[in-house]
């Protein structure tokens, strides 16, 4: 006795869930992996019905055995061989789910699937290849989009396809490379593992929606901008919909490798190549030719050092913001050669100490921070250094720097004053920081001369406030 049992109601809410032309695209896989060279498809809706029939007829090799179109999880030989896109043997049974009725002829065989159950019968005359008819309820809307997705298949070399009598036409790719990817492989000890494999990957121009296909046929959609199948298996979700962030993050890195001198430099910030520059896969001149076409030749780095900032807006550079990176991004540009402001620009041969705050500089803080959210609706962070020689405040991407060195743990202690205040406006009307004169130029003056009007007119429109920030920092 069987230690399993399938509720076919069940299943079938299961699948009522997932997109219907996915669940016919089985069809054309097996199709396809049975090596056929004709492979028919008609889609025909019954008159006045919201009843199609879908009719699948190929010359490939058919069943092995019957069972196969009702048994799930049964051992395939195309586990263990690359080059077929079957694994799961769920294709048939996923299909026969959403169907009202079915019939699948293959060999000398003849299956029938109805209201009252499933009856095996005996064709008397053997056929070549495999007939499966499945109707089906569906909308006008899943019918258009079952007939399009349908015929957005590569088509394998010397195979005929044809949906509803038309041919779909053979595409010749415009890019061919050879990449290693992981391929699920049935082993000899009968496990299935994920092995490294070397194969042919051919990209294809994307006429609307772009999807990353396995042996031709469609499994998601995609981000860059071409229609790229691997001719081997691939590690798919047993829904057979999707591929793991990882590997596709490995496909966009090998896809950025070949296409990277047609890269239009608008696309240079788009998210795949993003991704897949992130990937040790994508080469060095790759990630470099990214870097010129995203932020030209005179880029670099945010760095602590502002004055080293300034100077470098003022040399015609452009100031990247760690926050404007991942991690991995700003690791592959720092390997091929961007550097940050202060490497080009800094103090040579100084560093500052960080120092710990005394209660005064602590109220000072305080202060900085309240006037920053009341005047520039941003917060901020305030910290304290101690470096001889260098300016006596900096304000940059949302940081305030004191130097104590410069102004002296006395200039705190003497609490709020015109002075302390003048420096603190000083340093927020630099919040326009990526302007190009944001260093003292116009819109660093006209950004001064807001912030101070707005100081001003804090006393009068909200005394309590006024009262409340600078009662906190006495």
């Amino acid at each position: 006795m069987s230690w399993y049992e399938v509720d076919r109601r069940g299943f079938r809410d299961l699948m009522v869930g997932r997109e219907l032309w996915l669940l016919l695209m089985e069809n054309v896989s097996n199709a396809f992996d049975a090596d056929c060279k004709v492979l028919d498809v008609n889609v025909r809706r019954r008159q006045r019905s919201p009843f199609v029939q879908v009719t699948f007829e190929d010359d490939g090799e058919g069943f092995s055995d019957i069972k196969l179109a009702y048994t799930f999880y049964a051992d395939t030989e195309r586990r263990s061989n690359p080059a077929k896109r079957g694994r799961f043997t769920v294709g048939e049974k996923n299909l026969l789910a959403v169907a009202e009725e079915a019939v699948i002829e293959t060999r000398n065989k003849r299956l029938t699937f109805d209201s009252s159950g499933r009856h095996t019968g005996t064709l008397k005359t053997p056929r070549q290849g495999t007939l499966v008819k499945l109707l089906i309820r569906m909308t006008l809307n899943d019918e258009h989009e079952i007939l399009e997705k349908l015929k957005h298949v590569h088509v394998p070399d010397g195979v005929t396809y044809r949906v509803n009598g038309f041919p779909v036409p053979l595409r010749p790719p415009i890019k061919s490379f050879t990449a290693t990817f992981i391929s699920p492989i049935k082993t000899e000890d009968g496990s299935i593992r994920s092995l490294s494999r070397t194969t042919e990957v051919r990209l294809y121009q994307s006429n609307s929606e772009a999807y990353l296909f396995e042996l031709g046929i469609p499994v998601q959609p995609i981000q860059c901008g071409f229609d790229v199948d691997i001719q081997q298996k691939i590690p798919l979700s047993q829904e057979r919909d999707m591929v793991s962030d990882h590997f596709l993050q490995d496909v966009y890195a090998e896809v950025l490798n070949m296409i990277i001198d047609e890269l239009p430099e608008d696309s240079a910030a788009e998210t795949w190549v993003r991704i897949g520059l992130s990937d040790m896969r994508c080469q060095p001149e790759t990630v470099a030719k990214v870097k010129l076409k995203r932020f030209g030749e005179k880029a670099v780095l945010w760095s602590s050092d502002l004055q080293a900032n300034e100077q470098a807006i003022g040399e015609g550079y452009q100031i990247i913001h760690p926050k404007t990176l991942s991690e991995e991004e700003r690791e592959r540009f720092e390997e091929t050669g961007l550097k940050h402001s202060s490497d080009i620009f800094g103090r040579i041969g100084t560093r500052a100490d960080i120092v710990k705050p005394t209660p005064a500089m602590q109220k000072i803080a305080d202060l900085a921070k309240s006037l920053a959210k009341e005047l520039l609706d941003r917060e901020i962070t305030v910290s304290f250094h101690s470096l001889f020689g260098g300016p006596s405040a900096e304000y940059g991407y949302g940081q305030l720097q004191f130097n104590v060195a410069s102004l002296g743990k006395a200039w705190f202690e003497q609490g709020i004053t015109p002075d302390t205040v003048g420096v603190i406006l000083h340093e927020l009307a630099h919040d326009k920081a990526n302007d190009p004169d944001y260093a003292h130029g116009a819109t660093y003056q006209r950004e001064a001369m807001e912030i101070n009007g707005k100081a001003a007119l804090l006393a009068r429109n909200k005394p309590d406030r006024y009262r409340e920030i600078f009662g906190e920092a006495q």
